[in-house]
């Protein structure tokens, strides 16, 4: 028997889930985001994070802290990178 999930379930309006389709069909989009949006659109179908990793060709870390950020920050602050700290730009 399969283990019980421990996050909650990512609820998406059809908004949210018609513009989670179009960015994970784009050809123009960065990578990254195309990534990020089919990550949110299969554990939104209910989706395990270990067949979303390998169907993702990536790691459970990264699927983790994608559906993490989504269900804290929204689905805008899950397809983009979050600020880092660093040197400030330099001209």
């Amino acid at each position: 028997m399969p283990f019980a999930r421990k996050r909650s379930n990512l609820i998406l309006s059809e908004e949210d889930k018609n513009s989670l389709l179009e960015l994970s069909r784009s050809r123009t989009q960065p990578n990254a985001v195309v990534k990020r949006a089919c990550i949110l659109l299969a554990y939104s179908e209910g989706m395990p994070i270990s067949r979303i990793a390998k169907r993702e060709n990536t790691d459970r870390p990264v699927v983790e802290r994608c559906i993490d950020k989504a269900l804290s920050g929204g689905i805008q602050t899950a397809l983009k990178d979050l600020k880092r700290s660093g040197r400030p730009p330099f001209i």
